[in-house]
């Protein structure tokens, strides 16, 4: 049972995505051509329907169909715990419109603990007046359980892989072609590199990234102290790592830094840096693109959000903030505490709180025996949220600027596909291996 704690009703709650083993490590709405138009002031444009992707600690991944709750596919991604899951190939603008890179779209990055970076190719796009798809290939619609022959899984076509340093667990973030990642030699560093998806080339742009050098070569302060429990005065390792623009990437690091680069013809300049997280390393960092910010939290109960030419602090009261997640207005906030957590912006000077969800934890048998109490922990521990996803607001305000593609179509197809497009979907990730599925409102 899901257990919402609000003075208003904000959400429904949708259904529930059974189908891990494992913890979920990550979620991320996946999007595909929609048979739907919408009708805007620069014309019919074109809709994507939001689908789901869902990765675990053991390594699988499940493709889910939203509104009938079941999966397109399954496979075995990695050897463990998966660190980063992305689509590729499409962008979204501030006005929450699609923009498609042909070359990219219908492909998914995967990266995992196991030292592989992976690009599957989940479907072909096609154009005539509009986007249509197909798989790539026929792949596994069944639940992987325990003691099944992985071997017998078929995977997608693998187009593109390539080893990353994991001496940390930092994700890896890609734009345009051009990836983020952990420097090969140093999990201080940050490399670069372009992937050419269509020859499957790789070329570095730039090796060993160095805040420490740069900060030294421009003269900047970039206030480093010594990392509490450790000899070394300086950044500690990467911990996480995000795009803001072409041009423009953020990094979070051990000792509670965030700092911002911008890249050159043939180097990399610092251009803002906050120490208001030291001395708890970065969990996470989310660019808000529809707002311009950039967030970051920590093992603290910190939240710091920059602008351009600003820095606010925030305090939520729980330790610990392991995701963040918005959508418009609304910032969600996972916490060690097991509960996800919702605020609105208030006039950029406070986070207004808005709800939270949990799940129902049982109770402590009467028995009190070890075993009960033993099974007990590990339930409650397994209830916990661990990540959360929204889908995008696609800019359309009522049903009727809606009109399939190619005419009509049966009323319960046709309501289930509206659906998709027409609600806000938001999804929480659960250590009990569970995806919780909701509705919410537009606050």
């Amino acid at each position: 049972m899901i257990k919402v704690h609000s003075k208003e009703r904000v959400t429904n709650h949708y259904g529930t995505l059974r189908g891990h083993t494992a913890a979920i490590s990550a979620v991320e709405v996946f999007y595909v051509p929609s048979m739907f138009t919408a009708s805007l002031a620069t014309g019919n444009d074109q809709l994507f329907e939001p689908t789901l992707i869902s990765s675990d600690e053991s390594g699988w991944i499940i493709w889910w169909d939203i509104t009938i709750k079941r999966p397109l596919a399954v496979w075995k991604a990695h050897e463990g715990n998966i660190l980063t899951v992305k689509q590729v190939g499409l962008d979204w603008t501030e006005a929450n419109t699609a923009s498609i890179d042909e070359k990219w779209f219908g492909k998914l990055l995967t990266h995992g603990k196991d030292g592989d970076l992976k690009v599957w190719d989940l479907f072909q796009v096609s154009k005539d007046a509009y986007y249509s798809y197909r798989p790539s290939s026929l792949l596994n619609k069944k639940v992987h359980v325990e003691g099944d022959d992985v071997t017998q899984w078929k995977t997608p076509r693998l187009p593109f892989e390539m080893p990353i340093n994991v001496m940390n667990f930092a994700n890896v973030d890609i734009n345009n072609g051009v990836l983020l990642a952990p420097g090969t030699q140093d999990s201080a560093k940050i490399d670069i590199y372009r992937i050419d998806i269509e020859t499957s080339n790789l070329t570095r742009l730039f090796k060993a990234v160095c805040p420490m050098e740069i900060a030294e070569q421009n003269r900047i302060d970039l206030n480093v102290q010594a990392i509490p429990d450790s000899e070394v005065r300086g950044l500690g390792i990467v911990m996480k790592l995000v795009w803001i623009a072409d041009n423009k990437f953020a990094a979070g690091y051990e000792s509670g830094h965030v700092i911002i680069f911008q890249i050159q013809a043939e180097s990399i300049d610092i251009v803002q840096y906050d120490v208001q997280h030291y001395p708890n390393p970065i969990l996470s960092l989310y660019y808000d693109a529809t707002n311009e910010k950039l967030i970051s939290t920590s093992s603290s109960d910190k939240i710091v959000i920059q602008t351009t030419d600003s820095s606010k602090l925030f305090h939520v009261n729980h330790k610990g903030v392991a995701d963040v997640k918005t959508r418009n207005d609304l910032v969600g906030l996972v916490t060690w505490d097991g509960y996800a957590r919702f605020y609105n912006y208030d006039d950029q000077t406070t986070l207004k709180f808005k709800f939270k969800l949990s799940k129902m934890v049982p109770s402590i048998s009467a028995t009190n025996s070890s075993t009960d109490i033993a099974e007990n922990a590990s339930n409650i521990q397994g209830q916990r949220v661990g990540v959360l996803a929204f889908s995008k607001s696609q800019p359309f305000h009522e049903r009727s600027e809606l009109a399939y593609i190619n005419g009509s179509a049966k009323n319960l197809v046709r309501r289930r596909d509206e659906m998709k497009l027409t609600s806000n979907w938001l999804f929480l990730g659960y250590k009990d291996g569970k995806v919780a599925v909701y509705t919410t409102n537009n606050a």
